[in-house]
């Protein structure tokens, strides 16, 4: 039995390890070029207790400046009240600038699929990547006799330092509630991976040393 399993390792052991290599090495490939996206949400400033509304009424606009640092972000959530009002065609535009004053890009919000008031997800989809100092800038569209408000708060000490917020160019006291949106990558099972292909790599040289050994002594 023992002579017919070392019989069976060295007829097919080098297709077994060449198997397992192209295995663990088309894993590695797909676990790289298909990696699990994490949603990381990082709260600036939720605190309740000192609520206010900034109404965003047509021609007026709203800017909240912030810093990411060097990971960029991919979107912002603020609170949205529609201040009781029922909305068709009516939005909230934002749109992201970086240090330089550079348009990053430029997202919608329709206040018909928003509740009264919601904490809503703005993505940075489709934009240049939004990392460092950005300035966030929100105004409202639409036929509406009515518009809604950004919510935020008195709170003064918040995560980010850099945060500030203004009305129609002007800074006002406080900021709006928020949270940052963060997205990075996990490459499942890599690990694994990395040390499957280096055990079979390992046993590939192994048996071609053994072979060559093998070969020596038969023309000796």
């Amino acid at each position: 039995m023992k002579d017919r399993i070392i019989g069976l390792l060295e007829s097919y052991g080098k297709l077994i390890v060449i198997s397992g290599i192209v295995i663990a090495a088309l894993g590695l490939a797909v676990s790289y070029v298909f990696p699990n996206t994490v949603i990381n949400t990082t709260d600036i400033n939720v605190i309740e207790g000192s609520e206010f509304s900034i109404p965003l009424p047509p021609n007026s606009f709203v800017e909240y400046q912030c810093n990411s640092g060097t990971k960029p972000l991919n979107g912002i959530q603020v609170w949205i009240s529609k201040q009781g009002a029922e909305f068709t065609d009516g939005k909230v535009i934002y749109e992201v600038y970086d240090s330089n004053g550079t348009l990053l890009g430029t997202g919608e919000q329709l206040l018909k699929d928003v509740d009264d008031p919601q904490y809503v997800y703005l993505p940075f989809t489709n934009m240049s990547e939004c990392n460092g100092v950005l300035t966030i800038k929100f105004y409202f569209t639409g036929s509406e006799n009515a518009y809604p408000a950004l919510i935020a708060n008195k709170e003064v000490e918040i995560k980010d330092e850099y945060a500030s917020t203004s009305v129609n160019g002007k800074r006002i006291e406080g900021n709006l509630k928020s949270s940052y949106i963060y997205f990075y990558h996990t490459y499942p099972l890599v690990f694994d991976l990395k040390v499957m292909l280096a055990i079979f790599v390992s046993v590939f040289f192994t048996l071609e040393s053994k072979k060559k050994q093998k070969v020596i002594k038969h023309y000796e």
